[in-house]
């Protein structure tokens, strides 16, 4: 019998076994092929999920649309917009394209929340006569008087006499809660759930001046009509049709303008009566929603004595130093602006949050000066308070045959030098205040990414209706919020 050694034995022990090698290099093959394919399968997979992804997204309206179409369709914006409602997107994935504005998205949600809800009126009824059958319609007690077209949301018919009893308080809203009456009988939608500050602007339109008498200007040298919009240039604008109706006493005796002057001395705003074509020519001048915002931010709240004397800057129980509180009696509440941080932007956005309380006439929309939400295609001139603004001064003077007008103009804005010397370096540059005008070159002072989205908010109105586009400066803030 053949014997091994020790050592032959110890070296075939060592020796793997042909079908163990095998095995294992099979097993390290498999598995090399499996993460090479699983690779590409994610690859594969991720490129899929982009392409249906990216077409399932809502595809958002400009709201620099026409006006006039809008506004021609007044009870299709709902349908129109419907797109924006849909919550199976996640918003924050629309900011991020870069096909998509994150600006346009907030106006165009706002809109078809509150504004697109504003009640059509046939012509004859006008300004405050329309407004309220939005106001009627949005408080149930008052909905029996009111015969509702066929919204979206709102059905034909009032509410019976048993619905007034219905607690104010449904739904955890005070008298806007969109809730169903039912009875045996009849089932009527009442209206939808509005946003708060929505119901307080509808509830201060009619009472803050937002429909004053003085608010239509106009002249038979030549034949104008002109819609006054406040922080437009107002004060300015009732000087240059002062001037055209005969009114000379303007100034004080020293010399030195009065921002009211023109108010107080002439009353002259409107030609006589008879004297204007049927027809006669409109125009109006229309602002940047954020920057006239903060133009009157600027002019009725920064200033301690203009906001205690003047009473714009409201609300005024709230806004009012402690003294003006306390002579009035109303030490309940602590002035807010003796207890915030004195930051120019944390006042403007403790300011944004608290103004709709109380809405003032220089922070109303400027859609509802003279109807402009309903008519502004209507209009014969339409110009902007913008780096063109000298220079729409000058096309409108020229437009309407220069002469007395001209000469008018002149004396307000003082736009003929300007335009000379290239009226566009003069940005906004054109009344006697140095605090409004000026308010483009401070949005970067008191504007924040944050205050930007609350802002559009409460002016998409302006945006959507009035044909305006957001300023590139506010989208830039926005785009560098994420960054």
């Amino acid at each position: 019998m053949l014997m091994r050694t020790p050592q032959q034995t110890n070296r075939l022990r060592s020796t793997p076994h042909p079908s163990k090698d095998a095995r294992r290099r099979c097993c390290i093959r498999c598995l090399v092929i499996s993460i090479k394919y699983g690779m590409l399968l994610s690859a594969v997979l991720l490129w899929s999920y982009q392409i249906i992804f990216k077409n399932l997204r809502p595809s958002i309206p400009s709201s620099s649309s026409s006006p006039i179409d809008a506004i021609a369709s007044e009870i299709g914006l709902t349908s129109a917009l419907s797109p924006l409602l849909s919550n199976s997107v996640p918003i924050i994935s629309s900011i991020f394209d870069a096909q998509e504005d994150e600006a346009e998205f907030i106006i165009n949600r706002s809109f078809q929340r509150t504004y697109a809800h504003i009640l059509p009126c046939d012509v004859d009824t006008i300004g405050l006569r329309c407004i309220q059958k939005t106001i009627d319609f949005f408080k149930p007690c008052k909905r029996s008087a009111v015969t509702v077209p066929p919204l979206s949301i709102a059905t034909e018919g009032g509410i019976n006499s048993e619905s007034d009893d219905i607690d104010d308080n449904v739904a955890g809203n005070d008298d806007d809660t969109s809730i169903t009456v039912q009875d045996e009988t009849d089932t009527t939608t009442l209206p939808p759930s509005i946003p708060w500050w929505f119901q307080t602007l509808l509830r201060d339109l009619p009472k803050n001046g937002a429909y004053g008498w003085w608010q239509t200007l106009t002249t038979a040298n030549p034949p104008l009509q002109f819609c006054s919009i406040a922080k437009n240039g107002s004060t300015e604008w009732h000087e240059v049709f002062c001037r055209l109706n005969g009114s000379e006493k303007i100034f004080k005796e020293n010399g030195i303008k009065n921002d009211d002057e023109c108010l107080l001395n002439c009353d002259n705003f409107q030609a006589p009566e008879g004297t204007l074509p049927f027809n006669v020519p409109r125009v109006v001048f229309i602002r940047d929603p954020l920057e006239r915002l903060l133009s009157s931010y600027l002019n009725k709240c920064q200033d301690e004595s203009r906001r205690n004397e003047e009473g714009h800057c409201e609300p005024n129980i709230i806004f009012r130093d402690r003294q003006m509180n306390h002579r009035e009696g109303n030490d309940a509440i602590e002035p807010l602006l003796e207890d915030i941080e004195d930051n120019n932007k944390q006042l403007f956005a403790a300011y944004l949050d608290i103004m709709p309380l109380k809405w003032n006439l220089h922070v109303t929309p400027q859609a509802f000066a003279c109807d402009l939400y309903r008519n502004i295609h209507q209009y014969n001139f339409v110009g902007k308070m913008d780096s063109q603004f000298m220079m729409d001064i000058d096309r409108m003077a020229s437009h309407f045959g220069g002469g007395e007008l001209a000469v008018a103009l002149n004396k307000a804005f003082d736009y003929q030098l300007l335009v000379q010397k290239d009226g566009s370096k003069h940005v906004n540059f054109g009344t006697h205040s140095a605090d409004g005008t000026r308010a483009p070159k401070k949005v970067n002072k008191f504007y924040t990414a944050q205050t930007v989205r609350k802002a559009l908010e409460y002016v998409s109105i302006d945006y959507v209706l009035l044909g305006l586009s957001v300023p590139s400066w506010a989208k830039q803030m926005l785009r560098e919020d994420y960054m």
